[in-house]
């Protein structure tokens, strides 16, 4: 990625710690969503396996109270550090906005970037109250690849106000290939969070899909489907989770590959 150099100096006093301020908070916003995620998904619930992926109480509750005690059991203390973070958060972004604008010095890009974070943010705030779907898959990832997203914006505007150094074609042409290969790596993680694929593949190192048909194969990355709920509230588990935690493996291979290479 080219980014120009640029003096932090030449910026309004406050714009760089409100940026570092602004990426911890949104780190730390960040590690919580993906904290009541797994929990509330069942990941590290006793008994494991047998408590995974169980979320008829909180799809079918007996009335409304009994829908917002679910909502709010065992993570009500994170839930409220999170809506906390998240308010800190929007304020930070309408102050790095405004700051920014009074820099006139720096890129055009780096212009850009925080109204580039108040659209995700607003995304966020318009799908995160429907979280508590937990069968549709689609809410789940815009919510984890928006806040990774999200990161990424605040972490490219450090950069830039901090003074990037720049890199030879070459170099930034590899950055982008391995950039690429990480998101998809990430968004497939939130694909499979997502579609509780998390223990579709008993064994470490196995991972077969020779028996998946065609149509299980496309309907695994149907963005739009739904998941079926069985009779104690759990979510159905089909071939299409384990073709996409097949993709998962391979896309752990090919992404550490790059990194490492």
């Amino acid at each position: 990625m080219t980014i120009a150099n640029h003096n932090v100096g030449e910026s309004p006093k406050w714009l760089a710690t409100c940026v570092v301020l602004l990426l911890i908070t949104t780190y730390s916003v960040n590690v919580l969503s993906a904290f009541i995620r797994h929990q509330e998904a069942g990941l590290g619930c006793m008994p494991w396996p047998d408590c995974y992926a169980v979320v008829g109480m909180v799809e079918a509750p007996a009335s409304g109270i009994a829908a917002a005690t679910d909502a709010l059991t065992p993570t009500a203390l994170v839930k409220q550090i999170h809506r906390a973070s998240a308010t800190v958060l929007v304020i930070l972004v309408l102050a790095v906005t405004h700051l920014v604008r009074q820099s006139p010095r720096l890129p055009k890009f780096a212009q850009m970037i925080p109204y580039l974070t108040i659209a995700v943010v607003l995304l966020l705030a318009v799908v995160g109250p429907a979280s508590y779907r937990k069968t549709l898959p689609a809410i789940a990832t815009v919510n984890l690849v928006g806040g990774m997203l999200l990161l990424a914006l605040c972490y490219c505007l450090w950069l830039t106000v901090r003074g990037a150094p720049k890199y030879t074609t070459s170099v930034r042409r590899l950055h982008w290939w391995v950039l690429g290969l990480l998101s998809g790596q990430l968004i497939l993680g939130a694909w499979v969070s997502a579609n509780f694929a998390g223990n579709a593949c008993a064994q470490t190192l196995r991972c077969s899909i020779a028996d998946v048909s065609v149509g299980e194969a496309m309907r695994g990355f149907w963005l739009w489907r739904e998941l079926m709920v069985d009779d104690v509230g759990r979510i159905v588990m089909d071939d299409s989770q384990r073709y996409i935690q097949w993709w998962h493996r391979v896309g752990a291979v090919v992404g550490g590959g790059a990194v490492f290479a």
